[in-house]
């Protein structure tokens, strides 16, 4: 349970980190494979690498499609819920129980994926894709990038 709890997030941003926006990409085959052909050229991945890695996170993207909308869809409920004059609390309680359940089915699919994407790439690829994870998505290093700095400023 803890190797999950520390695997997934470090999975998560795994994903985020190696192909951005992926998981979320809207439609148009051709925004997705520019995204794996981006990283594929990165990694020097063979066409063959780049064929299994775009159908690894495509069917991701499929197989969490459900979650997503259902996510979205909740957080609306509570939108609406809090916006009230007077929000149930219990009610806010269990929309936000069942959104993070939905997010822990795309967290755990994506981990399925990153551990799919890991049987695809050989060491040198996994040495490469862990050191982006190191360096973050900005390629600085962790709280690093713009966001960070802009909260820096704002103190």
């Amino acid at each position: 349970m803890i190797r999950r709890r520390v695997l997934v997030p470090a999975l998560a941003l795994a994903a985020a980190l190696v192909l951005p926006s992926l998981a979320h990409a809207k439609k148009g085959e051709g925004k997705h494979q520019k995204r794996v052909a981006k990283m594929c050229e990165k990694i020097q991945c063979s066409d063959q690498q780049e064929r299994e890695i775009g159908q690894v996170f495509q069917q991701m993207h499929i197989d969490t499609k459900a979650d997503r909308a259902t996510i979205k869809d909740l957080r609306k409920q509570m939108a609406d819920e809090w916006a009230k004059d007077r929000p149930s609390e219990a009610t806010l309680e269990s929309l936000a129980k069942k959104v993070a359940a939905h997010e822990q089915n795309i967290a755990d699919r994506r981990m399925d994926a990153m551990m799919e994407l890991h049987g695809v790439l050989d060491a040198e690829q996994r040495k490469q894709v862990a050191a982006q994870l190191m360096k973050g998505k900005d390629g600085k290093g962790k709280g690093k990038g713009k966001k960070a700095k802009k909260d820096k400023q704002a103190r």
